[in-house]
């Protein structure tokens, strides 16, 4: 019974053995990773500091049209020359900017106005803001960020606004030059060279205030800028 025994037991080792090798010889799994394409996201910018919003883009979904081609907006500025319309007044409490800007047709039946009230300007010494009498049909209304005011013309002229600021007065020794900056800054709007102190009084208009030792100016140009 014995080499009965062996021989089974010989059987059964050999299948196990036969076994293990096949296993052995199976190909390993193998993990694979695949990437899936990033999809494109269209971003739209938001209007620049200043530029009208509604030339913005409002939706995402605009940001392509039917063609994959970019759309076509149509712009809100109006075309034409700007005009810029203002005064530069010293007082006492500061130098105090007036500043319009509006097709040149608009501002022109606003010029004597204007100057009337440079001449009386004056300022109240408790808000700091204008309180000289307007010209008639005018009004002003208070504004307490980067301006002080707003001087609204008639609603015959179409109710334009001057903004009003105001900022430090330099020494007198220094006022030449602190004019010619703040001209060429307007200037610079309306994307027109700049002035030297040699053609500087050449562009604008000299308005005397009584008893003040420097006059107030008004700034009057026209240029292809936006005048902001």
């Amino acid at each position: 019974m014995a080499p009965a025994l062996s021989k089974r037991t010989s059987t059964v080792l050999l299948i196990a053995l036969l076994l293990c090798v096949q296993v052995a010889c199976e190909p390993t799994a193998q993990v694979r990773v695949y990437e899936t394409p990033k999809s494109e996201s269209t971003f739209v910018a938001g209007p620049l500091s200043g530029s009208d919003p509604r030339s913005s883009v409002s939706n995402a979904s605009t940001s392509r049209n039917a063609s994959g081609a970019n759309p076509v907006t149509n712009s809100t500025s109006s075309a034409g020359p700007k005009r810029i319309l203002g005064a530069i007044i010293p007082t006492q409490e500061g130098c105090y900017f007036l500043k319009a800007t509006e097709s040149p047709e608009k501002l022109e039946a606003l010029l004597g106005d204007i100057r009337a009230m440079v001449e009386s300007f004056a300022v109240d010494e408790q808000t700091g803001r204008p309180s000289s009498k307007l010209a008639d049909g005018w009004v002003m209304n208070t504004r307490n960020d980067i301006a002080i005011a707003e001087l609204i013309s008639p609603p015959s002229t179409g109710q334009i606004k001057f903004t009003v600021t105001a900022l430090a007065m330099p020494p007198e020794t220094q006022w030449t030059g602190y004019l010619l900056s703040n001209v060429n800054r307007w200037r610079g709007q309306l994307k027109l060279p700049e002035l030297t102190t040699d053609t500087l009084q050449d562009s604008l208009l000299e308005v005397s205030r009584g008893p003040s030792s420097i006059p107030a100016y008004i700034f009057d140009a026209v240029g292809t800028g936006s005048g902001a």
